[in-house]
């Protein structure tokens, strides 16, 4: 099933080299002074290029304390969310908003991933949303102290050296050392792997009741800890073990834009610190009686954060403040007029902000010059697809330089014909296609007088590149060929798509045309990978849209599966595989050889700041020799990189076939984020014609009763609709593989 869906998984196995890495952030950083040399440079073909966010979501990160924030929460969720829904559907966007209340799962819970599921959310916030980003409620409570799942090992054996004997006997039970890790850690053990009874199958009752015992022993913990690390390390090392804010730090004050990313509604109950100390006030304000609260300076902490740090990035048109009293029942709109009037102009004004931010991401793209060129440019954004995709599949490769340099020979001398590569899926070819395009940009670099790079006037050399089947418009042959000619009319400087040539032959010829053109200018390189993704219309597998013979200062490279629709027999038909010269033009992608696949083992777990004991790296080694493909021994080191040292691992741990790892890494999903949420979600985009926008995904998971009970495991929301958090986190650990 997996390989049904549009994005193919073909990856490959490596990294660049640190030379190439230097030179390429050198070159990305002359590139570009203004927006219209970006956009010259992304139609060009300049794989170097920062392509510019090109995501029509704005997703907001919603961060405060969940206690003392539910009337907010759940007034924005009824009223205000779908009318900002509405709003950015009518602007061609997506609304989302990520509320950790709402869809986080056991496993999450149970191995104390939690704030780094918020800091991963955050992150993607930041990375995908075309506005603003990030949102806080705080007020009058710091909030909860995330206990440590980490802590260095140096600093661990320090901590615990200062402990009294039951909080020492607390933390040998809870924390193993794992040497797998680079430095060495301690880590959190799982609450299901220390306390019995605790566990998925468990009734909520039960999980209630045996993770009192955890936070129980995690309190005392928590409480030795502040004071140990007090007296053993710098203030600068123990800083991370008193903090709380880590969200605002995170979402506000490395924000790149605070002004147009943030937001602060500050409700402040003027009369909060008068009142006597009661659990209801706990839920608001931390106690002042708390002793772990007193030690870590929480109240001066808390002032710090609202009166020096958010005001100091956030300009004061981007806190809305809210004043209100005290009642017997904390926030009470249902029986205070003040609370209820609050929450109305709370919720007006977070409508209003919103919109106006929304707006201005959007009118200032409109009028940015390049990058506004591109919002609206279906070639613009094609052509971007495609090079993310070559920039993600470049940046992973290492190693296998033979078979790299037998392909950049090609480039070296005048091509009379086509280089047609073709192998086994999982072999590399997709991630050698990407390293072929970005060799030629390298080999035409564009220089200054003084030598430097000078990307001004565009790359040295054209580059057309598309990784068929990822993109829609490159899944069939008739639009293929109209993108290609309509980009290679952008490299001339015509800024507008030609005719609608129906004859697929017509096109081809036009392709031809307009390749002779360009090399008349600067040499031209095109890169179609996995031509057996094409749709069988027009008869796009019998390959005779392909030229026959190539224009002077141009390449032109594809790749194929070896036995799919007879497209490798077609192409060696026309390209006389008989001959000694057709033959030279076809080079197989074979599988690893071993001294590389071992160099690409240790260099992809070094990536990932991760080792293996010996038993554990033996049967990774013996695994990934068995089948020798690229994409199985990344699957396999994705697996690996997990393992603690601890880990108990045998003969099984790997799958031994690609599709039976690949099975495993589904049902890894599906015990992450639910079996019937991933088959389900699945199960929809794979039926679906043309594919489903998230928010679409959503719509139809929100009428499956079965999924929304399944995903409202902790706290039931007013709106019964699956919350964009568990759609985003299955994608999330998918994009890798897409």
């Amino acid at each position: 099933m997996f390989c049904r869906y549009k994005k193919r998984i073909e990856e490959s196995n490596g990294d660049e080299s640190e030379t190439s890495s230097k030179r390429k952030l050198q070159f990305k950083g002359k590139l570009f002074k203004n927006e219209l040399v970006l956009y010259k440079n992304i139609m060009h073909g300049n794989l170097y290029a920062h392509c510019p966010n090109l995501s029509n979501v704005i997703r907001i990160f919603t961060s405060s304390t969940f206690t003392d924030t539910k009337h907010e929460r759940n007034r924005l969720m009824v009223d205000v969310y779908p009318k900002l829904k509405a709003f950015c559907r009518q602007l061609g966007l997506e609304f989302q908003v990520v509320d950790m209340r709402w869809g986080v799962r056991f496993e999450t819970v149970d191995d104390h991933k939690t704030t780094e599921l918020c800091l991963a959310e955050i992150d993607n916030c930041n990375q995908l949303s075309r506005g603003p980003t990030f949102v806080t409620f705080l007020s009058h409570k710091y909030g909860y102290r995330p206990f440590p799942r980490e802590i260095a090992a140096d600093e661990f054996d320090k901590i615990v050296a200062k402990l009294d004997k039951p909080a020492k006997a607390l933390f040998n039970k809870w924390f193993k050392l794992d040497s797998n890790s680079v430095p060495l850690s301690y880590v959190l053990q799982s609450i299901s792997s220390v306390i019995e009874g605790y566990n998925e199958d468990a009734t909520p009752a039960e999980r209630r009741k045996f993770g009192k015992l955890f936070w129980q022993e995690c309190e005392i913990m928590q409480e030795s800890l502040l004071k140990a690390v007090k007296k053993v390390l710098p203030p600068s090392q123990m800083e991370k073990y008193f903090m709380s804010e880590t969200e605002i730090q995170e979402g506000i004050i490395k924000a790149k834009n605070p002004k147009v990313q943030c937001i602060w509604f500050y409700r402040d109950i003027v009369d909060i610190d008068n009142q006597p100390e009661t659990d209801l006030l706990k839920r608001f304000r931390e106690s002042v009686n708390d002793p772990s609260a007193v030690s870590s300076g929480i109240q001066d902490r808390l002032a710090r954060l609202k009166r020096e740090k958010i005001p100091s990035v956030l300009p004061a048109e981007n806190i809305s403040r809210f004043t209100v009293h005290w009642s017997p029942n904390g926030i009470d709109p249902d029986n205070v007029p003040e609370h209820q009037a609050y929450l109305d102009s709370l919720c007006a004004d977070f409508e209003t902000r919103m919109k106006m931010h929304i707006l201005e991401s959007v009118i200032g793209a409109a009028t940015t010059g390049g990058e506004g060129r591109i919002a609206g440019n279906p070639l613009a954004r094609e052509v971007i697809q495609h090079a993310r995709f070559a920039q993600s599949k470049s940046a992973t490769f290492y190693g296998r330089q033979p078979l790299l340099n037998r392909l950049t020979q090609y480039l070296a001398k005048p091509a009379s014909s086509p280089l047609i590569c073709y192998g086994v899926s999982g072999c590399g070819k997709t991630s050698l296609m990407a390293k072929l395009a970005f060799a030629m940009l390298d080999r035409h670099r564009p220089l200054a007088a003084d030598g430097a790079d000078d990307a001004s006037s565009g790359p040295g050399a054209f580059v057309l590149l598309r990784f068929l089947g990822t993109t829609q418009n490159s899944s069939s042959l008739r639009e293929l060929l109209n993108s290609l000619i309509n980009q290679s009319r952008r490299m001339l400087g015509v800024n507008k798509d030609g005719v609608n040539i129906q004859s697929v032959k017509t096109l081809a010829a036009a392709v031809v045309l307009m390749l002779k053109r360009l090399a008349s200018i600067k040499p031209v390189l095109v890169v179609l990978d996995s031509i057996d993704q094409l749709k069988p219309d027009d008869s796009a597998h019998s390959c005779f849209w392909l030229p026959q013979s190539l224009p002077e200062n141009v390449w032109f490279v594809v790749s194929t599966l070896p036995e799919e629709h007879g497209i490798l027999d077609s192409l060696k038909t026309i390209y006389k595989f008989d001959t000694d010269e057709g033959r030279q033009n076809f080079v197989e992608v074979t599988q690893l050889d071993p001294s590389d696949s071992k160099a690409i083992l240790r260099e992809q777990l070094r990536q990932r700041d991760r080792i293996l004991t010996d038993k554990q790296l033996r049967l990774l080694e013996t695994c990934v020799a068995r089948v020798a493909l690229p994409l199985y021994a990344r699957l396999c080191v994705d697996f690996a990189a997990k393992w603690s040292s601890f880990s108990v691992v045998d003969e099984e741990a790997l799958a031994p076939t690609v599709r039976e790892i690949i099975s495993q890494l589904f049902a890894g999903i599906e015990r992450k984020h639910g079996v019937l949420l991933v088959r389900r979600a699945l199960g929809y985009l794979t039926v679906s014609y043309a594919g489903l926008s998230e928010n679409e995904l959503e719509d139809i998971l929100a009428l499956d009763d079965d999924v929304l009970n399944d995903t409202f495991e902790y706290w039931m929301p007013p709106v019964r609709r699956l919350p964009p958090l568990a759609i985003n986190r299955v994608i999330f650990d998918l994009q890798d593989y897409l």
